[in-house]
């Protein structure tokens, strides 16, 4: 799905990777990402596995480097309400 379509976000150009932040956003983080690994079946505790995993299909994990990390003058007062 297409969350900016969805949501009307609007998309602007990262500083220092190949990807859109979300304009309405208070604050955002740029990452690049340094690994990614398949999560296996049978390596979460079995109640958590069947819960959030019952067909099996397992995410993938991304480990990331933030290159970046901007705030507009109001995000703490944005944050906090």
């Amino acid at each position: 799905m297409d969350k900016f379509v969805k949501f009307g976000y609007t998309s602007v150009k990262s500083k220092t990777v190949d990807a859109p932040y979300i304009k309405e956003c208070p604050v955002h983080y740029e990452c690049k990402i340094i690994y990614k690994d398949d999560l296996e079946p049978g390596v979460l505790p079995r109640e958590i596995e069947d819960d959030v995993y019952p067909s099996k299909n397992m995410h993938m994990l991304y480990y990331g480097e933030i290159s970046g990390t901007y705030a507009v003058d109001t995000a703490e007062k944005i944050l906090m309400d």
